[in-house]
């Protein structure tokens, strides 16, 4: 039977592959997630419009990054669209991250005519270790090994939950999706993080590249650092913060609070 890993993102994927060649399983697949579904539209999900919402939102040198990702997205939708009807299918996530919440999510809805079997990291870790895990690709290798072979399947009435939570927010179709402190993904809107950000800035120029880790950090697994340069340039634009360099290009840029 073939094992199929369905991983969030390119960084997890990464270490699921690696974890599994150290155990020398090189039979098994992992497919990564390319899209953040955190963000942006989700109420008519296709790829094509997914990749033209990403290049007209992400203007900044963080978002245009991610860009190369979406060629690599083609080509492992082809992979899952092959994939064999008795594949034994493995979703990874870390529920205290809303980019893998929604991954998870949008699987658990897109195969729901396949049986579908689940790592989730967020659960306590099965050697006893203490400590927070957000999301998979927060893990090395070394710690992924841990979880192979621990995977569950998902029974019909947790179908339906995570069928009804996806429902919902495609109709909410808010600009961002959120964990709330109960551990749910929930929707959030456009400004959402902007208080955060501006907590980090004063009246003195401070690097654009050191608010968004500041932020970041302040708010651990839930934002990517290019969501974070875009509500930044959008606060420069509304005059709410000023800019010194280019903040499309955020290591190059200084940012300030505006006089009141």
């Amino acid at each position: 039977m073939t094992i199929v890993h369905l991983a969030p993102n390119a960084t997890s994927a990464a270490s699921i592959r690696a974890a599994l060649d150290a155990v020398g399983d090189s039979g098994s697949e992992v497919v990564a997630g390319r899209d953040d579904l955190s963000c942006g539209p989700i109420d008519h999900i296709d790829q094509g419009d997914r990749r033209a919402w990403w290049i007209a939102a992400f203007t900044g040198d963080m978002g245009r990054r991610q860009l190369h990702l979406w060629d690599l997205a083609d080509k492992d939708t082809q992979r899952l669209v092959g994939i064999d009807a008795d594949a034994r299918m493995i979703v990874w996530v870390g529920r205290r991250s809303p980019e893998e919440y929604a991954s998870y999510l949008f699987l658990a809805e897109h195969f729901r005519l396949r049986q579908l079997h689940v790592i989730d990291v967020t659960a306590p870790r099965h050697d006893g270790e203490t400590g927070v895990i957000g999301k998979a690709a927060a893990l090395p290798p070394i710690r992924i090994g841990d979880y192979l072979g621990s995977e569950r399947a998902l029974d019909d009435n947790e179908r339906s939950e995570l069928a009804q939570q996806w429902s919902m927010l495609r109709t909410e179709n808010a600009p961002f999706r959120v964990v709330s402190a109960a551990t749910q993904l929930v929707s959030a809107p456009i400004d959402h993080f902007d208080s955060a950000l501006l907590t980090r800035i004063s009246s003195e120029p401070k690097p654009m590249t050191k608010v968004i880790a500041e932020t970041m950090a302040d708010h651990p697994f839930q934002v990517g650092d290019y969501v974070l340069q875009q509500r930044l340039i959008a606060l420069i634009d509304a005059g709410v913060v000023s800019a010194e360099g280019d903040p499309m290009t955020a290591r190059m840029c200084l940012i300030r609070r505006m006089s009141q």
